[in-house]
């Protein structure tokens, strides 16, 4: 381990020191060099001597990769070093991708056993007739049954999951008295990001679309569903209802591109304020939007938010809000991360993940901010007996990356109902089918919450 620390130390030393190229070689600079220097050394040594000492001493290969995560991991909550192992599983993630049986499922207790909240279409779980509501309240691993109570959440995903053709069996309970055991077959499963269906209330029909993550192809997805959605009102649709309820983010590009569907292509969506000052977004080279403009042909957007709608989905609502194009309505404001994060991977898969920038919704004339504020609704929505949930927000998290503040001088736009007031009326009336269509929905998951503790 000697040699290890010998080698890291001469490769360190061997760096140039920071900003060498532009200053000159200055009594106070030459001292900076020195303190850099010996601050290397210092940690070098704090290295050797922790992976020496620690009880149980570390191997050398698990010492370097406990230094990594902890650089990274000390700059703020989305900063982060990934090894081989976490790189796989965070692309598998991101893709939306896995081998399983296809359920999204849920812990409202450390004790309470797993409950579904959602169904993969076409998956195993699909198949062998699982529902939304279902508790899985065991699960077989290495021969022995095990109670779904005694696991984290995380565990048990991990258990689900696996190699595609290979059994999991499972104790579903359907009801109070109804449970059964199921062996499934894992397969390759695909959580969708976007799903679609009409709403009808006072003889008018809406469009809802639930956007439940920014993947790829995530803009695409959007138009695609709306155009499905207006082929079967036989395009007599009076509004659009776009939910952003639970909708943690992703990729940024397919945010800007998702709000540029319900503008005009060329309007500015995205500024980049970093250590440089703020510019324009340009989406990365090699994307190029399959859809542009307003989709809608100028329809009224409803915008459904909650306490955990963040990142690209505040993108697209703030967006929306700023400019007046829709109300936005929710339980409570959104989440409020405005940061951005940027990638870069190694010859060794490894891969490291770091906060680059924050964003500003809006022109360099007039924008917003939403780190650590997020996006207030213009209309608070209750929704009869459900109580609403309390979510740890952005700028809640130790470490955050504060704000660097609104537009200098900034003026009070005139709200939507101000400026549209009977598209405002239509919206009320959106906002109200909403309301019906999603109450009963969030009155099942309670029920099962509170039978389960």
């Amino acid at each position: 381990m000697q040699t290890l620390y010998r080698m890291l130390l001469v490769c360190l030393m061997s760096l140039p020191v920071s900003g060498s190229a532009q200053m000159p070689h200055s009594s106070q600079h030459m001292n900076d060099a020195h303190a850099e220097q010996y601050g290397i050394q210092e940690v070098v040594e704090l290295m050797q001597f922790v992976c020496s000492e620690i009880y149980p001493r570390p191997t050398p290969s698990e010492c370097v990769d406990r230094v990594k995560h902890g650089i990274m991991g000390s700059a703020d909550p989305h900063t982060q070093y990934y090894n081989p192992a976490e790189l796989a599983q965070f692309k598998e993630a991101l893709s939306g991708s896995f081998v399983g049986i296809g359920i999204e499922v849920g812990k409202p207790e450390k004790s309470s056993p797993v409950f579904v909240m959602g169904i993969f279409p076409e998956s195993p779980a699909e198949k062998a007739g699982m529902n939304v509501g279902d508790l899985v309240t065991h699960i077989t691993v290495g021969g022995q049954v095990v109670s779904t109570s005694s696991l984290s959440l995380d565990t048990f995903v991990k258990h689900v999951r696996g190699t595609a053709g290979t059994p999991v069996t499972i104790t579903v309970q359907s009801g109070p008295s109804t449970s059964r055991t199921v062996t499934l077959t894992r397969g390759q499963v695909t959580q969708p990001q976007v799903m679609g269906e009409l709403i009808e209330q006072d003889s008018m029909v809406y469009a809802h679309i639930h956007s439940r993550a920014f993947r790829e192809h995530h803009h695409a997805e959007i138009a695609r569903t709306y155009q499905s959605l207006s082929q079967k009102a036989n395009g007599k649709l009076g509004g659009l209802i776009l939910s952003f309820e639970r909708n943690r983010g992703g990729v940024l590009e397919e945010g800007v591109a998702t709000a540029r569907l319900f503008t005009r292509p060329t309007d500015p969506v995205l500024l980049v304020r970093n250590n440089d000052g703020v510019s324009p977004y340009a989406y990365p080279v090699g994307f190029t939007p399959e859809y542009q403009g307003d989709i809608t042909k100028g329809l009224p957007i409803l915008v459904v938010i909650d306490g955990s709608t963040a990142s690209a989905s505040e993108i697209v609502s703030r967006y929306l809000q700023h400019t007046r194009r829709a109300l936005v309505v929710g339980t409570a404001p959104s989440y409020g991360k405005g940061v951005i994060q940027s990638m870069r991977t190694f010859r060794n898969n490894t891969g490291i993940k770091w906060t680059s920038a924050e964003y500003l919704v809006g022109a360099l004339t007039d924008w917003v901010h939403v780190q650590c504020v997020g996006v207030t609704p213009d209309i608070a929505l209750h929704y009869p007996d459900i109580p609403v949930e309390t979510v740890i927000r952005e700028c809640d998290l130790t470490g955050h990356v504060g704000t660097k503040g609104a537009m200098p001088g900034s003026a009070t736009k005139p709200s939507i109902q101000e400026l549209k007031p009977d598209e405002y009326a239509r919206l009320l009336h959106m906002k109200d089918a909403w309301t019906t269509y999603r109450t009963p929905i969030l009155r099942k998951e309670m029920e099962v919450r509170m039978r389960l503790k």
